[in-house]
């Protein structure tokens, strides 16, 4: 069975549909430009300075704006503040309050909260790359974006991560093990989205070498393709942010 292509409208070549990013404005509700040539067009713009000076104030949320004016109009009133926070007693209020009920509760409902598990899986990530000496800058919002590149399933077979029982889930994997020498860390250019569970890809390849393991699993022609398209992934990612 081939997989559907479309041609892209600045370089002109046939590519799969995953190398298009969705655009719901469009009738087939994706990109007229590949990855790629977006990712160019890109670096392009943000040279500019116009641009780059746009995107910063853009950036910036109405409540940060606002505190950056307040800090400008009242420097005496913000040193003021951080001074008090220094006192012994300030520091012992927020020493109870943190280990009071009501913040025990509240930490205890985000932690269990779709976001907050995001949020604490990718840390317990990096702290396990931190304990190996190896770089741990993946954030949650990395792994958001991951997981939207892959249109939310596995980035090896293509399985979806959610199922109506629960069957599967998603396992943010270290593509280099943390036990190979040449890991580059908990780091975007090697965590992929991989299907765990029931049959899934994550508890077949555990700490192995991935091309090792894809060789085994799906044969050569197959593992250079899914080798292949895990790379444009790392590259395509190199350039966000």
């Amino acid at each position: 069975m081939d997989t559907p292509e479309k041609r892209c409208s600045k370089c002109g070549k046939e590519k799969p549909l995953s190398d298009f990013a969705f655009d719901r404005n469009r009738a087939d509700k994706l990109r007229a430009n590949c990855r790629q040539c977006n990712s160019e067009i890109e670096q392009i713009r943000r040279q500019d300075p116009a641009v780059r000076e746009r995107n910063r104030i853009l950036n910036q949320t109405p409540a940060r704006r606002a505190a950056q004016r307040k800090s400008q109009r009242r420097p005496e009133a913000i040193a003021k503040k951080q001074t008090l926070r220094q006192s012994p007693k300030y520091k012992e209020t927020e020493r109870k309050y943190n280990y009071s009920s009501k913040a025990i509760e509240g930490r205890k409902r985000y932690a269990e909260s779709p976001n907050g598990k995001m949020v604490m899986a990718t840390k317990t990530r990096r702290r396990r790359a931190l304990k190996r000496g190896l770089p741990a800058d993946f954030r949650a919002s990395d792994w958001q974006t991951c997981l939207e590149y892959f249109y939310g399933c596995c980035a090896v077979c293509g399985r979806p991560l959610k199922d109506l029982f629960k069957t599967v889930r998603a396992d943010a994997d270290h593509w280099i093990p943390l036990t190979d020498p040449n890991c580059p860390g908990t780091v975007r250019c090697n965590i992929v989205p991989l299907c765990g569970g029931q049959n899934g890809c994550n508890n077949s390849k555990q700490d192995k070498d991935p091309e090792e393991w894809l060789m085994a699993r799906y044969g050569k022609t197959k593992a250079k393709q899914i080798l292949m398209r895990i790379q444009e992934y790392f590259e395509w990612v190199k350039h966000q942010r």
